[in-house]
């Protein structure tokens, strides 16, 4: 991060032609003095923090802990596709298979959460329970909600009503798909 700081320096000094104020000399010893500044009292800092919190300042993590430990447990706003804030855990989590690969998501949380909830939502809705929201959601995250109830239009949405319109249309057709010609 502070190595930007002498490209800045450099691209000012030698491609705009510099400054009438400053000499290129003058910034680039402010430049590094300002620098080793920096660094020596960020190592003095982190050389006082006490061993029991260094940890909070750096953590390796993949991608799947970081979501199921820091979006699933500590996020509380999240932006839909239409670019709307919502608040509170719950939209958090129901957003979450919107913003990440299913396979990075907590995906036995997530079906517990659609099946505890969905019908609920359905009966009283919170305002980003909307037709978008439905048809963003995976349909293998909805075992053992009601596909009546699913909506939206994602893949999958209701068999039945797509196997009453094909024979709907075979009614008023008849000779549609019986020939066997392509």
């Amino acid at each position: 991060m502070l190595t930007i700081n002498f490209v800045i320096v450099f691209v000012c000094f030698r491609i705009f032609n510099g400054s009438d104020l400053l000499e290129e000399t003058h910034a680039w010893i402010m430049l590094s003095t300002t620098t080793l500044l920096c660094l020596v009292s960020g190592g003095i800092s982190f050389y006082y923090v006490p061993q029991s919190h260094k940890h909070t300042f750096y953590r390796l993590q993949t991608y799947k802990q970081y979501i199921e430990q820091n979006v699933w447990e500590e996020k509380m706003f999240v932006f839909d596709n239409n670019h709307r804030e919502w608040t509170g855990h719950e939209a958090v989590r129901a957003f979450l298979p919107t913003h990440c690969p299913v396979r990075y998501a907590p995906k036995e949380k997530l079906i517990e959460l659609y099946k505890n909830r969905w019908a609920d939502w359905c009966e009283d809705p919170p305002e980003w329970f909307d037709d978008d929201f439905k048809a963003l959601i995976p349909r293998e995250l909805l075992v053992g909600v009601d596909e009546r109830l699913w909506g939206g239009e994602g893949e999958g949405d209701n068999e039945e009503e797509d196997e009453e319109e094909d024979e709907e249309e075979n009614s008023r057709n008849p000779d549609a798909g019986e020939s066997g010609d392509v």
